[in-house]
Parts: structure tokens; sequence; C-alpha cells
């Protein structure tokens, strides 16, 4: 500053720029004695002056510069500088004509200038004083004065008076010298300093003794006289600071600034400015406490707060208090020196993409983010946190970001596992805010002083109430409360106003509809503690006060039944008992299941549980809302009806004990499900206690004299003719309920899993379970529908309805193939439709149901219906059908495949023995037949019987094929001409003498008009009558045979209706529906004692549906069976009626000289058919395989073969391979020599593969050589 000040006023001449150096109150002092000015004006007027006379320019250079810093806003400048003036100097003293001598020549003139700056409010440094001076003419080079002796005046004078007045009037001291001795003797101390702490200076002597530190605090001396000789020990001026002596006792903080220097007698001494700076102190101590207390802030808020700069993906922290230090896990030792922060490396990688994303956009001062992210600690753990980052300029000017944060970690554990807290805030001050906001919590405020209640809008809306209350507690209590609840509410409002703290109330609101709580807090209290100022927190706790209430009525209930348990129960009964009106009478009934016990133990717990629960349910729709129905024990209950008398006991007893016993409508023999009840009246006794020993001892009469009924005290009383309780008095045993398998209140679902897959008659188990899902969820009924493809049926397999009349349990309904198609394709993606099936089947009005498959193929449905027109169907019910129905028809399917599977493993057991009977017969007779070969009779009639054995052996064979056929759906219907009076007395002759045998008499009654040719396939119709009329005649032991055709309608078509009526043992009703099914028989017995296969029925019932009927029973055990069928046929025409065969005379064959190649690999198979065709004329040339045929046939002449015979199954080639060469080989025979294929395959598809490949016919093996014969008389005829 003084350098430019000398370049404006010197060298550039320019009065502007030198009065912009200088303060408004410069003093300027040159080295004339009139050469002071004193402000901007005199000092610009003096330069204007200066430069009006002398205009050129000056130069000018520096020799030493010394700066002294006063303060921070002061600093002593002194100076040494040659300078020369222009060569044409002009006279006039100003301020600054110290650039001249009194020579007034034009050389260089050495000045010294001491000067003043003070740093101004806008940061800048101007001039207060400046003094220049020239040496006097009397000292000589190297002294600091001149030597001749100086009075204090004139010491005064030559160290700078003037400069020394300047600098006394410019800062808040003065100046004071010492010497370096012990005590630092006064030296020297000018008047602003003697006037500023208010001595003389003879007062300042006496007061300090002389010695410069007694004006220092005795706390600061020591301190400072090492300071001052610890800088002067190193050569270097001092600056300390101390708190000095004023006069009035006080002590003043100064700032001392001082050098050393030599006094005239050449002592060392301490030459010092001292300026005042309490201020400056008191600021900097305020300043230090507000930084002490923010510090205290920052480090003890519950936020953590950073502040970092980043570094590419390095974080430089700042700063950080000791609440984010430990979000982080570190030590703050541990924090401060860790410096390779890696900002990735701190934020879980779930969050990671986005919360850098978020932060790079954190570029200019004032951006925010707003953030909720995992941190990485320094274990690794996550921990979550939320807050906001801002970029702002530092105390230093950079640019940092500013993160506040908090620790939410455990409030998003809590999260995670309720999901029902509320989300947490930005800031701290919005904490309760926001949480308010996501909860039925709302807060109001209460001023105590004068009554009024002020409600927040949000609190307004929730709750339905005014915003502002007056003369509280009442009006709002009279607006708000139900009136039971006022004293408690107006009591909470007086506790506070009694001093308490804090006050709480539970009450209902005036509605009825919800539960409030409130809670009152005092947060200000006025003089004497009286509440100022009142928050309130108001809670909806409704949901609460419910599941209290749900909870005080699950313990007064039985968990598996939903009655009352015996102690709620007991105590309700005693209650009603003591405060009933006089004259008015209740009944006891008192229940006991009879021989429960061997239910739980054949069925399992499961099941028997679910009996339990029907008859609970049996009782509460007994009870109603106002009676008391109770569970004692393990299957012993009680109720008690309100208002009732002995009479009318004596209908509700017996009706519930049949309601019981209906449970099970479709149980097996061995289930039987009954109560005992014993009953009293209030009539007989007003005590509880003797009231249950009378109804205990009607229930042990009951007990040991007819189980399953219900009996009143005193009518049984009367009949025995004593009183009972005189007659059984021990008490009944009630027993204790252990832990249930199922509880009403797990769910359908879990519950059907555990019923059926626990108890082990699942027909009745079935039942059960939907008698429980209808009470459940009000259906009026529940179905599973069992549907039959191949027999186009359907049939209510298992049932439960709410009125008896809407059960049509085993009933079958039959429909067309495209009726069957279109229910099949009716459901939707959920495999689920809300219509009925079809029209005859259900009648009750909504109907919802989802198809059972089974391997991709309909089986039938289960079906929910409610009696409703427009029922909605709730997606509960749709879920609850889509599990149900995945579920239950799995059981009921195994159950069946394991039924089928015992039953095929009976009927394999059974061929085994049917198989093995005419195998030994064969096998016997072969024997015998060696053994008497010279005896022809004997040996005619072991052959006989093998043939006898082999045919049934055969048709035992053909049975188990045909059914194949059937199960495969191969077998086909064949139609052809049919005479039935022939087949008729075909059927008569056949088993005319089988009954004769047995001593039956056989009816057989044609009822049509006439006798016409028909349609149909005649082996099949055969088939099935021969199974009806054999089975008849197999299990009638008495009376006889009645075998009926009847002619239901003669024009356009025969319907002719078939039956077989027998008087024998007839079908028990529960295997009816089981006698159609493979391999089954109506006992288990039966085989071992009337033989048979068990697919007779079965066969029979295939082949009549595919005639388009139905084979039907009905039968009662020991008077005999009906089994009838109706079908109708076309008639035949003309044509095809002239060409049905007629009996005549047989033809004898001749095929002597005929010849036939046999191929055929087996070679006892070849030796038969040799040997039979030779017998019958043939000549016959064998073949291997089907190539050797082949090539016999190629090489031989033309026409050489009358016939091949094919085996079908031969090495090398096939029979049908070589039948397709031979047909392709080109010979002249080629196409017309007839193939007759052999094989054991039975099925219409091997003969139609045979056809396929070019032969003629197909014999199946065994050989019929009648049949052989028959087939090659065609073929070669026909050829020929």
């Amino acid at each position: 500053m003084i350098q430019t000040f000398f370049s404006a006023y010197l060298v550039l001449r320019d009065v502007d720029k030198t009065l912009a150096c200088l303060t408004k109150g410069v003093q300027w002092v040159g080295t004339g004695k009139s050469e002071l000015v004193c402000g901007l004006d005199q000092v610009g007027q003096a330069l204007r002056e200066e430069l009006a006379q002398t205009p050129d320019p000056y130069r000018i250079e520096y020799g030493r510069i010394e700066e002294t810093a006063v303060s921070d806003t002061c600093a002593a400048v002194l100076l040494t500088a040659s300078v020369w003036p222009p060569t044409a100097a002009a006279g006039g003293e100003t301020a600054g004509s110290e650039g001249q001598t009194a020579t007034g020549t034009g050389g260089a003139i050495w000045i010294r200038v001491s000067a003043v700056c003070v740093r101004e409010e806008g940061g800048g440094w101007r001039i207060a004083s400046i003094h220049a001076s020239t040496p006097d003419d009397r000292q000589d080079e190297g002294e600091y004065f001149p030597a001749a002796p100086l009075s204090y005046s004139d010491l005064s004078r030559n160290v700078g008076a003037k400069s020394l007045d300047i600098l006394g009037k410019s800062i808040p001291g003065g100046m004071m010298g010492g010497y370096l001795e012990p005590g630092f003797p006064l030296y020297y101390v000018n008047n602003y300093m003697l006037d500023y702490l208010g001595f003389t200076y003879d007062e300042f002597v006496d007061a300090t003794g002389g010695l410069v530190t007694n004006c220092m605090h005795p706390e600061d001396r020591e301190r400072a006289d090492a300071q001052v000789k610890k800088q002067f020990a190193a050569g270097l001026p001092y600056e300390i600071r101390y708190r000095m002596l004023k006069k009035d006792g006080s002590y003043i903080w100064v700032n001392d600034v001082g050098k050393k220097a030599l006094s005239e007698d050449g002592r060392e001494i301490c030459i010092s400015v001292i300026r005042d700076i309490s201020a400056e102190v008191e600021a900097r101590e305020r300043l230090e406490k507000q930084a002490a207390r923010y510090d205290h802030l920052f480090q003890s808020v519950l936020t953590g707060i950073v502040q970092y700069s980043l570094t590419g993906c390095g974080v430089a922290f700042k700063n950080a208090n000791q609440e984010a230090i430990r979000i982080f896990g570190y030590t703050p030792d541990e924090f401060w020196t860790k410096q390779d922060w890696d900002l990735p490396s701190l934020i879980a990688e779930e969050d990671r993409a986005r919360v850098l994303a978020e932060i790079g956009r954190l570029r200019r001062p004032g951006d925010i983010n707003p953030f909720e992210y995992r941190m990485i600690r320094k274990d690794g753990s996550l921990c979550w946190i939320i807050g906001r980052a801002e970029v702002i300029l530092d105390l230093d000017g950079e640019l940092v970001i500013q993160s506040v944060f908090m620790d939410i970690n455990e409030r998003k554990m809590v999260e995670q596992r309720s999901e029902r807290l509320a989300e947490q805030v930005e800031a701290s001050n919005e904490i309760l805010h926001l949480a308010l906001e996501h909860t039925t919590t709302c807060e109001f405020y209460y001023d105590p002083t004068g009554g009024v209640c002020t409600v927040p809008e949000r609190t307004c809306k929730i709750y339905d109430c005014r915003s502002v209350y007056r003369d509280m507690p009442g009006s709002f209590a009279r607006e708000q409360v139900e009136d039971q609840f006022h004293p408690a509410f107006y009591e909470m409002y007086e506790r506070i106003h009694r001093g308490e703290h804090t006050a709480t109330c539970e009450f209902k609101g005036k509605n009825g509809n919800f539960w409030c709580r409130q809670t009152l807090s005092v947060i200000r209290r006025g003089e004497g503690g009286a509440p100022r100022q009142v928050v309130g927190i108001v809670e909806n706790i409704t949901r609460q006060k419910e599941m209290e209430l749900a909870l005080l009525e699950a313990r007064s209930r039985d968990g598996l039944t939903g009655l009352y348990n015996k102690e709620t129960g007991v105590r309700m009964v005693r209650d009603y008992l003591a405060g009933r009106a006089a004259g008015e009478n209740g009944v006891m009934l008192l229940l006991d299941m009879d021989d429960f016990e061997s239910i739980n133990q054949k069925e399992g717990n499961v099941f028997a549980d679910a009996v339990l629960q029907e008859v609970a349910d049996l009782l509460l729709a007994e009870a109603g809302q106002e009676h008391i129905p109770i569970r004692l024990g393990g299957d012993e209950f009680m109720l008690f009806v309100k208002k009732c008398d002995r009479r009318r006991a004596g209908t509700i007893g017996p009706r519930i004990a049949g309601l019981v016993q209906g449970i099970l409508a479709n149980a097996g023999q061995d289930m039987q499900i009954s109560v005992s009840i014993g009953m009293c009246s209030t009539e007989v006794v007003g005590d509880y206690n003797a009231l249950y020993r009378c109804c205990e001892s009607t229930l042990k009469y009951v007990k040991e004299h007819g189980k399953g009924r219900a009996a009143c005290y005193l009518d049984t009383s009367n009949e025995v003719g004593t009183f009972l309780n005189q007659i059984y008095t021990e008490e009944h045993p009630v027993n204790a309920i252990g832990p249930e398998s199922s509880r009403a209140g797990d769910g359908l679902v879990p519950f059907a899993l555990d019923l059926l897959g626990k108890s082990r008659n699942l027909d009745d188990a079935v039942n059960l379970l939907l008698a429980r899902i209808g009470k459940t969820c009000g259906f009026d009924r529940v179905s599973i529908i069992e549907a039959n493809r191949a027999y186009l049926t359907y049939r209510f397999s298992y049932q439960w309805a709410r009125r008896r009349t809407d059960l049509q349990m085993g009933q079958d309904f039959y429909v067309s193939d495209e009726d069957f198609e279109l229910c099949s394709a009716m459901y939707d993606e959920d495999g689920l439709a809300d219509h009925n099936l079809r029209d005859g089947i259900s009648d009750i009005a909504s109907c919802l149901h989802a198809g059972i498959w089974d391997y991709g193929e309909y089986a039938g449905s289960m079906s929910f219906e409610v009696d409703q027109e427009g029922f909605e169907w709730t997606m509960e019910h749709r879920k609850l059908l889509k599990e149900l129905v995945k579920i239950i028809p799995s059981f009921i399917m195994k159950s069946k495949a394991d039924a089928v599977s015992r039953a095929k493993t009976d009927f394999l057991s059974r061929m085994s023995h049917e198989i093995r009977t005419p195998m030994n017969a064969i096998s016997g007779m072969t024997t015998i037949a060696k053994s008497v070969v010279k005896d022809p009779v004997k040996t005619l009639d072991c052959l006989e019987k093998i043939e006898s054995s082999n045919v049934y052996l055969l048709n035992l064979v053909n049975d188990i094929l045909d059914m194949s056929r059937i199960e495969s759906g191969k077998l086909e219907l064949c139609y052809g001409t049919l005479d039935l009076t022939q087949l008729l007395a075909s059927l008569e002759s056949l088993f005319h003498a089988q009954a004769l045998e047995k001593g039956l008499t056989m009816c057989l009654k044609d009822g049509r008009s006439r006798n016409r040719l028909l349609r149909a396939d005649s082996l099949r119709l055969n088939q099935v009558l021969v199974n009806m009329i054999g089975n008849a005649v197999k299990f009638t032991d008495h009376g006889g045979i009645t075998v009926r055709v009847e002619e239901l309608e003669a024009n356009p078509r025969a319907v002719l209706r078939f039956s077989v009526a027998d008087t024998g043992i007839g079908i028990e009703p529960s295997s009816l529906p089981n006698i159609f099914n493979p391999f089954e028989q109506a006992e288990a017995s039966t085989a071992s004692r009337r033989g048979g296969t068990g697919l007779g029925l079965s066969i029979s019932y295939r082949l009549v549906q595919m005639m388009g009927g139905v084979l039907e029973v009905t039968s009662q055990v020991g008077r005999g069976s009906e089994f009838f069928f109706t079908v109708a046929f076309d008639y035949a025409a003309d044509a095809a009626a002239d060409a049905v065969e007629t009996k005549g005379p047989v033809v004898a064959r001749d095929f002597h000289g005929r010849r036939i190649l046999l191929a055929e690999d087996n070679e006892l198979n070849r030796e038969i058919a040799q040997t039979l065709l030779e017998m019958n004329g043939f000549k016959v040339e064998c073949a291997v395989d089907g190539q050797k045929a082949l090539d016999r046939f190629c090489s031989g002449e033309p026409g050489w073969f009358d016939a091949i015979l094919m085996d079908i199954r031969m090495p090398v080639m096939d029979g049908l391979e070589a039948a397709r060469r031979i047909r392709t080989s080109g010979r002249a025979d080629a196409r017309t020599v007839p193939i007759i294929a052999l094989s054991a395959n039975a099925f219409d598809e091997d003969s139609r593969k045979s056809l396929e490949s070019g032969m003629n016919s197909h014999i199946s093996k065994p050989i019929e050589v009648d049949k052989l014969m028959r087939v090659l008389e065609q073929c070669i005829g026909g050829a020929k």
C-alpha cells in the first residue's frame, strides 16, 4: 500500500490515485514544522497546489521496508528510500515537500517514512497516518540519535513524537518500554497509554512499583516473561497477549508487540506497542463458546453428518460427527486414520448403481438429493440409512457434499417383519408428522387455560369431528363419546388439571362403530406448575378391542367344536338357574356318544374329530342364539334349553338322537354312529348339581337299556318305579379333552388333507368332508360327480345336501356323446364353470363346479350349489374349489386304483386257478391216454375230456382278450344279418341240458309279433345272452330261469327288450354298483364257490353299450335277479335276407391232390398243421421262415400251389413281408394264389394287418380244424 501511494504521488503525480490510498481522517506529517495536514480535503488541496507548481515526476528507489501487524485490522510500516526530484525543481513547501533538502541541489534525497495502515470493511487497506523525515545534521552515520545529552522531552521528540502521537490516537492503547532486567523496570510509557489505563505517570509508577511486570495479571506474568525471552533469544520481535491492570483495579486484555533495543546509556530495553483487545477477546471467547456449543450439538445429534468431496470413486472426508462415525462402524481414531475410502464399497450391491447415479447428479451448490439405501459398515454388515445430501460451499470456499442421515436399520428390520410401521422421514423435525400420516393415530391440542381443543385437519377427516371444541371436555364428550364412557373421559382431563403429566382414557365412539384411546401429555407449564399447553394423541383401537373380545370369546369356546367349553358353559347354566324368573323352567340334556372309542380306533382321531364337529353343528343349530350348547369332555356334550318344559324336551331329545344317527347316511354295516341322551327339567329340581345328577343317572339307564335313545328322568323313573339317581349312584365318567388333530379354524384345505390322509374309511371321510364344506361355506349342496365316457353316464358318487330331498346319491344319468363332449369343454382356464352340468341332472339354481381329470381324460366334477338365482361366487369360493378339486379326487382315484389293483390281483389269482384246472385235466388225460392206447374206448374218453378242457381254456383266453380289446377301444362290432329265432333256439338247446342237470326249469318267451331278419352282430349278441343265461344257471340252485324277448316297437325299427330272470341267490345292494366293473364279483368267495373270471358281466355291459343299450339289473338277496337291456335294430334288406345261410345237408369236402405251401417256424406247430392237412387229402410242402417260403413259391411253376398257409411271426422274414413279396413278385399266379395267415394274435387289428399285406384270410391259433377247412374250401373254390 505504501509503495502504491508513493508511485501515485511522486511518480505518476496523480491526485485522485494518491487520495485513493488514504483514509478520510488521514494525518500527513512532513519534514517541516508546519508540514501537517488532516483529512482528505486538506490533503487534496495541498496536493493540487504542489502539482500545479511541480508537475514533473520524481524517481524513487526503496531501501528497507519493515511491517509490524498491530492487529488484524492495523499495521505499522517503516521504510527508507532515495528520491530524485526533477532537474528543474519548483519552490514552495507542501505536506509532500519532504523530498527536498535545505541545499536545494538536484541530487538524491534520503528519507525515512513511518505510516500506520488500517483494513476497512471492504477488506482493502488504506493509510491512516504517514510521516516522512530526513536525518538531523548533528547525527553521525551509525547513530540512532545525536550524541548530545537529551531531556525526557527531547527523547520523546527524537523517538518520533509526532508518529507516536498519531499512533496513539489511532489505536486503543499506547506505547511502553522496559529494561530487560528482572521485573522489567519501567523505561518509558507514553501519555496515551497512561490515559487509557486511567493513571498519571506517578500513579502508574506507584501502582506498579516501577516494574512493567506488575501491570500484568499475576496469572499471565510467568507466561509473558517466558515468551518474550524466547523470542529475543532467537533475535525476533515478540507478540504476546495478557491482562493489564487499570487504575480502577480491573484488567483489560491487551496485545503487546515489541522489539529489543538499547537505551541511551547502553542498557537493553524492550519498546512495545500495546493495544486493548478486550473486545476482540470477548468476541473470540463468545465465538469459541458458540463454536463449542455448535460442536457439541454437531457431535451429539442423533443424525449422522458428514462433509466430503469426491475424487473419482474415492471419498475425502472433511468433517464427520460421532453419530456418523458410529454408523460407519469405526472408532474416531480409525475413521480419521483411514485414507483409502472407496465410495462404491460403502454401498450395498443392490443399491449401488442407483445411489452412485444420484450422487453423480450433485454438481452445483444447492443441488439436493434425498436418499435411502443400505450402507456397508466396517465389519461388512449392512445398515439402512435415510437422509439428504446437498452441495454447499464450506468455510474455505470449497465445494463439498454435506450429507445428513439417520440410522434406520432397526426400523427397516421391523418393517420387513411386520409391515406395520410408518415410513421414516427425511428430517428429524418431521418424523412424528410423517409417522402419523400413515397410521390412524392422530394429534390434537388442548389449552387448559381456556378449555379449548384444536383439532388438525387430518384428525378431523379420520374421526369426523370439528376443528375446534370449546368448553372442554364436555362439548367433545356430548358429541363424540358414548354416555357410559363420560365419567372416564372427564376423569382424564381432571387428572391433567390436578398436575399429572400424562393421562389416558379408552372409550367407544358415539355411533358405536369404533374404539378410541386418547392420551394427554403436558408439554409446557406456567407459574406454579399449572398446565399451559397439552398435546393429545388419539388412536383407533377398534381392531385391538375386537381382538380382545375375540380372544375372550375363543377362551370360552371349545377349540374343536365351537361349543362353549365346560367352565364357561357350566357357569352360564348356573347363572341362568340363579336368575331365572319365577315359574320359568329349563331342560338339561346330557349327551354321550355310543361306542365312540371303537370309531376312534378304527377310523383314526381325525375322522372321529370330524364326527364330533358334525354333532356339535347339530347342537348349535338346535340351540340357536338363546340356548347353551356345551362340550363337557371327549365325546360328552350338554345342551341346556331355556324356557322349556318336560313335554317339549320329549320332542327335542329324540330329534337330536335321530339327527346324529343320520350323520353318516351311507355308513357301512360296521359303522354305526349314535348318541344316548339323558334329560331332566327344572320342574323336578332347580339346583345345578342335583339337575346334573338326575341327567347323569338317566343317561346311564339309556346306555344300559338301549343306546341311541333319549329319555327324561321323571318319565323313566315312573316307568322303573323308583328314582334313577337312587339306582345309579356312581358318577358318569367324563373323558378329558385331549389334543385334537383337526381344528375348525385350521381351514378346509388342511382339514381335507388331514381327514382324507388319516381316515381308514375313505367313503365316510369324504361324506364328512363334504358336510363340513357345505356347512362352513353356507352351500345348499356339495357333490362329487363321476363321469364315465365309456358308458356315457354321470353318477353322484359322493354328496351332502342341506335338505334331504336334494340328495341324488347313487343315481345314474345317461347322456349322449355330444352332451359328454360339451360338458368336458365347458371349463375356463382355471378349470371352473359356474353353470349346471346338464339340464335334468341338477335343479338347484346356482352351481360352481370344477372338472376332474384323469390323465387328461374328463372324469367328472366337484360342485358347490346354492339355491339362489344369480348367486355371486366369490374369489374365495373359486380358490377353495380349485384347491379341493386337486385333493379330494386324487384320494378317491387312488382308492379306486388300489381297489382295481386288488381286484386284478384277485383276478390273476383266480385265473391261475382257472387256467391250471383245465391244463391239469389236459396233462392228466394225456398221461392216461398214453397208458391205455390199446383200449380204444378209454382212449377216446380221454381225448374227449382233453378236447373239452381245451375248449374251456380257449373260451377263458377269449374272454380275457375281449376285455383287453374293450379296455383299449379296439373291439368293433361286425354287423350282419341276424335270424333272432334261430339264435334263441340255439341258446335254448345249449342251456336246456345244463338246467335239467341242476333240476331247474328253463323257459324262453319270444314276444315278437313276427320273425324278421335284423341287422346286428350276431356273435356279440349271442355272447351277451350266453353270459347272462350262464350266470343265471350258475347262481341258481332252485327254481328256474326265464329268458324273455319283448317287442317295444316294431316300426320303423325293432326295439327289443332282452331279460334273463332267475330265482337264485340274489345280489347284495352294496355290491350292485360294482358287478359291472372288470375283475370284480359280488363277493370275494364267489370264484371259489361258483367259478368264473369276473369278466363276463363287464364284457356284456360294454357290448350292450356298443349296441346302443344299457345292461341293468334288479335283485333281492335270496329271491333272485333279473338282468335286462333294450336295443334298437334295423331290419335287414331283402337281398341280404336271401343271402343268409340256412342249414342244409353238409357237402363232403375233397382236397385230394391239392398242394399247400406251409410256412411255420415252430417245429411242433408245423408238424400238427402238416398232419391235419394231409389227413384231409392235401399235399404239403414246408418252409421254416418267410424267405424260404418266398423262394419256394417263386421257384415253382405258376399254379403249382393251390394255397399258402403263412405264419405271421417268423425269423429272417415275417409272414406279412413274405406275403407282400409274393404279391409283387410278378408271377402269373402272384395275385391269385390264396394266402391264409396263421397267428397266435387274435385281435381285429392283427387280422386287418394280414389282409392289408395281401392275405385272403386270418386263422387264429390254436387251429380249429373245421374252421380251417371251411376257409380253405372258400379260398380254393374262389380262386378256381
